[in-house]
């Protein structure tokens, strides 16, 4: 059953056609009706648990996509409807809609409690709106025409390519709208916005961080562009793979017709398809003859670098080529606090795309070929939701270090659901070092090099309802496990879908506690394995004898489809067959089957 939906200016979805239009709403948008497990609170506080429906385990079809599970936005106005157990923190009153079976409006109460159901009322299942635009995937990525309707649309300062930005920026106050007319903008520094300041792209506006080159040398096999003073100051930084290649750490790039050169350190090694920057001269050479083709190199640091701006809302650019440094991003820093960046492109930026700090939040964006990684982040209560990353890692960074897909450290209440993570060299989604109270949620993630889901050295966190597929490919060892929980604590894993993965579910203790892995709760997941192993283990040297006492850390009523032979689970240090690993105290109550792989 599908409901169409438009969101209001209080930040609310209202079903169209059953009441108003509002001018504060939105376009609309297509929504999937899905069982959900509801509590009611009356006006004075009371509790009432109205319907209880528990969440069973996905469906998966040839393909691997997951049917998805409940999420967040159901209620009504004058009465609170908490999603049990869906990390759901926004308890704002306001009117919002709730779908019973029959499709009948929650109706809005004030300072009363809501009216108890007769019994057997609620006997069919309670339906909640869940925010989805796809009944075959789980993650919910916009089209471009979508994104092109979106920020077609904007009421503010017009700015056009031939205008300095950054004096109009100055220029106006807090709360501005600037709207970026189509065209390339070359940045030669980051934008620096004010609190609340909108930067609204209208149809196709490009942040480029590069410069064309035209003028060549040609010498011999080269050709040749001097006066190129760009050095970034922190150059070298970063860490290569293999240790004897260095040129991941200069953050300058050079690109012919928006293909991505590789940067060798050495003119002996230049050949077609690299570039190589003699810095002490202020050259750079090319084995490609650039006659006819575009030829560009990056100058600019960020397109809005760090800043303590609150606030800021980007929307809708295509953001390439600046010379952002190894562990700094094209857009946001940590210290970005209570940003939207929504609907954007990002390419071909030499570090990371986008970092957010406390609550911000990220949706919306395809983020690809960066040099080092996708996403980063810190800080309270941020959400990273409905996001595309992938091919990120393009400049050898070793993904062991820092590259991949998303890493984030320090975070509080992270959410990060309905994404897409895939075919990045390096870790998928990686929370590393003191993240408490992470929230992995219906994310697709698939074809990464390392592990699809990696908690460190963390405190509690929800992985739930995800589909990993096919990950860990280049990794060794529990590195290429689907999800992997290392020194860390209290993490629930709960009905994901595994698939093809170089490992299972493994957690391991790395490292002198604390933190210990304990509290691990490996719950009604599907892993199916040709390879490698699931359970627990203790890195060489380490003396944590606690992690392995009964009840510690649990593995329950999981489905296990896995290829010839007996031993596919590792626990104390030993490979263990099926029989051992239910004496152990795991899956008393689950299933395995065999497959061939």
């Amino acid at each position: 059953m599908r409901v169409e939906l438009a969101r209001g200016a209080d930040g609310w979805w209202r079903r169209l056609g059953d009441r108003p239009a509002h001018p504060g709403h939105g376009a609309a948008a297509t929504f999937v009706v899905l069982h959900l497990d509801l509590v009611v609170v009356g006006g004075k506080g009371s509790r009432r648990h109205v319907g209880r429906r528990g969440l069973g385990p996905p469906g998966v079809d040839d393909q691997g996509a997951v049917d998805p599970h409940p999420d967040t936005i159901v209620g009504c106005g004058g009465e609170r409807v908490f999603v049990r157990g869906e990390g759901v923190r926004n308890d704002r009153l306001g009117s919002i809609v709730a779908l019973g079976s029959s499709e009948r409006w929650v109706a809005p109460t004030r300072n009363r409690a809501a009216r108890r159901p007769r019994r057997g009322r609620w006997a069919r299942p309670l339906l909640a709106l869940v925010l989805l635009a796809s009944l075959e995937a789980s993650v919910d990525v916009p089209s471009t025409e979508a994104q092109k309707q979106e920020v077609g649309r904007c009421d503010g300062v017009d700015l056009r390519p031939d205008m300095n930005i950054q004096a109009a920026i100055n220029a106006r106050g807090p709360g501005t709208t600037f709207c970026f007319r189509p065209g390339i903008y070359r940045l030669t520094k980051p934008l620096v916005p004010k609190d609340r300041q909108r930067f609204i792209s209208v149809g196709r506006s490009v942040l480029s961080g590069a410069k064309p080159l035209t003028s060549f040398e040609h010498s011999g096999p080269y050709w040749i562009a001097h006066g190129q003073t760009q050095q970034h100051p922190t150059n070298p930084q970063g860490v290569c793979r293999p240790e004897t290649y260095t040129g991941c750490m200069y953050a300058e790039g050079v690109f012919i017709d928006d293909r991505n050169l590789w940067q060798v350190t050495s003119l002996s090694e230049l050949a077609p398809g690299s570039f190589y920057f003699d810095y002490a001269a202020d050259a750079i050479y090319l084995a490609d003859d650039p006659s006819g083709h575009d030829v560009e190199a990056s100058i600019a640091q960020a397109a809005f670098g760090f800043s303590a701006a609150r606030g800021v809302e980007i929307r809708g650019f295509l953001v390439e080529k600046f010379a952002n440094p190894a562990k700094y991003a094209a857009v946001g820093s940590f210290g970005a606090k209570h940003w939207l960046i929504v609907g954007n492109e990002l390419r071909l930026n030499h570090g990371m795309g986008i970092c957010a700090g406390s609550r911000s939040v990220v949706r919306e964006n395809h983020v690809h070929d960066q040099g080092q990684l996708g996403f980063c982040g810190s800080g309270r209560d941020g959400v990273f939701e409905r996001n595309e990353v992938a091919f990120n890692n393009t400049e050898g960074f070793d993904w062991r270090w820092e590259a991949g897909g998303a890493k984030w450290i320090g975070t509080t209440d992270l959410v990060v659901r309905m994404n897409q993570f895939h075919d990045n060299t390096g870790h998928a989604l990686w929370t590393d070092t003191g993240n408490v109270g992470t929230l992995y949620q219906r994310n697709r993630i698939r074809r990464n090099a390392g592990a699809g889901i990696y908690h460190e050295s963390s405190g509690s966190a929800t992985i739930r309802a995800n589909v990993v597929v096919g990950n860990g490919y280049l990794a060794d060892g529990w590195d290429r496990a689907g999800i992997l929980v290392g020194a860390s604590r209290n993490v629930a894993i709960i009905d994901n879908v595994l698939r093809g993965n170089g490992w299972g579910i493994f957690a391991k203790q790395h490292g002198s506690p604390p933190p210990l892995v304990e509290g691990i709760r490996v719950i009604a997941n599907t892993i199916v394995m040709c390879e490698g192993y699931t359970g627990i283990e203790l890195d060489q040297g380490v003396d944590a004898p606690r992690v392995f006492r009964r009840g510690v850390n649990r593995f329950e009523d999981n489905r296990y489809q896995v290829g010839s032979g007996d031993v596919w689970w590792r626990w104390r240090q030993e490979a263990r067959t099926w029989r051992e690993w239910r004496r152990l105290g795991h899956d008393r109550h689950g299933r395995i089957r065999g497959i061939d792989c």
